[in-house]
């Protein structure tokens, strides 16, 4: 068998060849904007986890808030108690 004797069928090869460069162009162009996108959504994800650790940690807060109002102990009894439970662990 001979090697590279393959039969050529006539076709209109320069529209053929047009159309398939502005393909590959429209895909490139499609790969660099997914690119873009994807990049903004790292970005955006980023800032949501930013966004919600912050949203847990004031929610922590109100809760604390929340149990030291309820205790019916005043301020002062409060920062008393928590300054005698950190000189404990220093010990």
């Amino acid at each position: 068998m001979a090697r590279g004797k393959r039969k050529v069928v006539e076709k209109n090869y320069e529209t053929l060849i047009v159309q398939k460069e502005k393909e590959i162009e429209k895909l490139v162009a499609d790969t660099k904007s997914a690119r873009v996108e994807l990049r903004q959504l790292r970005k955006d994800k980023v800032k949501y986890d930013e966004q919600k650790e912050k949203e847990k940690e004031e929610a922590e807060l109100r809760k604390v808030v929340e149990l030291v109002a309820n205790s019916g102990k005043s301020l002062e009894e409060i920062k008393e108690f928590l300054a005698s439970g950190t000189n404990d662990k220093e010990e």
